[in-house]
């Protein structure tokens, strides 16, 4: 059982959970995820939210360009963090195929 639905970057029912994480730029804005492809997810009662990143490897100036980036998560409801959080590696993985290719150590 998975307690994720399917959102998008500008979901207005996320936007209460986008506004409160840490690393929210401009609260309010209609968008709160970076460019480049995306997955958003949304728990049915809007209390927790998780974004998947895949950002614009030719714009990113880290050692991890095309990496997926966790971007945003936000969990306010009964439902562990942990649970949450495998579910939606689960999901990103259904979703945007196999993971970018890992630099070696």
């Amino acid at each position: 059982m998975t307690h994720w639905h399917l959102s998008w970057r500008a979901d207005p029912r996320a936007l209460p959970l986008a506004d409160r994480h840490y690393n929210r730029q401009k609260i309010g804005a209609p968008q709160f995820v970076p460019p480049g492809a995306c997955l958003v997810l949304l728990t049915a009662d809007a209390d927790a939210l998780w974004v998947t990143s895949a950002p614009i490897a030719e714009y990113v100036q880290h050692a991890w360009a095309g990496a997926w980036v966790c971007s945003l998560f936000r969990n306010e409801g009964p439902v562990l963090s942990s649970e949450l959080i495998r579910e939606a590696v689960a999901a990103t993985r259904a979703r945007l195929a196999d993971p970018p290719r890992c630099w070696a150590w």
